[in-house]
């Protein structure tokens, strides 16, 4: 292939396993025989890290994503929940040396951060009702520790866009038309305007009041819960935590159990669980099923965000009729709610 190729721009790029492992040993002492490799590369790159003391995760950002600023709230934040008693990953700070390390890379800066790694296994291979009861205590106790960590000097403000109709509604259905992964569904594409009409008027008419409304996770599904070895409930990636509604977070799961068809009763369970530790109000019972069918418009809208990094292939029809069956549904219970 000839011409310029000084021409083309880097869409990101993924550090070698080997080099990461090398500067790991180095910035935080630990000895030969550390092993790195790559899990996943989707909205930040993690690596999965042997040492000789235990395992980490590393997680490097990409440029022009989370700032360095909010990257340290999100690790002050998870120092935090661990004193509370919550299980929680939680950064390794080497000694004589910072949280965060900048990572020179092609298109810029990216900074990168180890984690401390909870072993156990996924809430995905070991799902019960005992389990998702117990996920629903937790997350009331989350939700109760969020709401006594205010910013101060050493613990910077979260100044990231609120978890509400932008982020979940607006920008994703955006993504979708500006990228045409939907040009071939048109009337779906004109479905998913009126949904955003009917969704956005119901969060509008929520009040943004605290115990209801403060930090959430923003991303609870499967995947973001294990279960530890001694047997307790361990949530991580908070990449998302912002601002929004507290049902947001319950009808992330929610909204899981029914795309992955998850027995029902699973919804009582969490909802019991959860209610006895903080209770939930009318007005947020109500507000589920609008945020389970916000929850599968904006996973649609990630797709199409990262198209261009993730590739469309796994975006394909299947995946999006299951969404709009979720949305669907969601959708029924609120006109029978009305």
């Amino acid at each position: 292939m000839t011409g310029n190729s000084s021409a083309l721009n880097i869409q990101r790029s993924i550090f070698k396993a080997h080099d990461l492992k090398r500067l790991i040993q180095m910035r935080y002492g630990f000895i030969a025989g550390v092993h790195c490799r790559l899990i996943k590369a989707m909205t930040a790159d993690t690596y999965h890290v042997w040492a000789d003391n235990g395992r980490y995760l590393l997680r490097v950002y990409r440029h022009n994503g989370r700032t360095y600023g909010q990257i340290t709230a999100e690790m002050n934040l998870l120092n935090r929940l661990n004193a509370a008693g919550l299980c929680v990953p939680t950064p390794v700070t080497p000694k004589d040396s910072e949280m965060i390390v900048a990572l020179d890379a092609p298109e810029g800066v990216r900074h990168a951060v180890l984690l401390r790694y909870i072993e156990g296994q996924p809430l995905s291979d070991a799902v019960t009702p005992q389990i998702v009861g117990e996920l629903g205590a937790v997350l009331a106790r989350l939700h109760q520790t969020l709401d006594t960590m205010t910013p101060s000097k050493d613990q910077p403000v979260f100044d990231r866009p609120v978890i509400g109709a932008d982020v979940l509604l607006r920008h994703p259905l955006r993504e979708l038309k500006l990228t045409g992964l939907l040009s071939q569904r048109a009337r779906d594409l004109a479905y998913l305007h009126r949904v955003m009409s009917v969704l956005g008027t119901r969060m509008a008419d929520l009040p943004a009041m605290p115990p209801q409304y403060g930090l959430i996770h923003g991303d609870v599904n499967l995947s973001n819960v294990v279960i530890s070895n001694d047997g307790r409930i361990g949530l991580i990636d908070f990449d998302m935590i912002g601002e929004g509604y507290r049902a947001y977070d319950l009808a992330s799961f929610l909204s899981d159990v029914h795309f992955h068809n998850l027995p029902e009763d699973f919804v009582t369970v969490l909802l019991n669980s959860y209610n006895a530790v903080r209770p939930v109000n009318d007005a947020e019972m109500n507000a589920l099923p609008v945020f389970r069918a916000a929850r599968s418009l904006w996973a649609m809208g990630q797709y199409a965000a990262h198209v261009d990094e993730w590739g469309s292939q796994s975006f394909d029809d299947a995946l999006v009729d299951r969404h709009l069956d979720s949305i669907r549904a969601a959708m029924v219970e609120i006109q029978i709610g009305r």
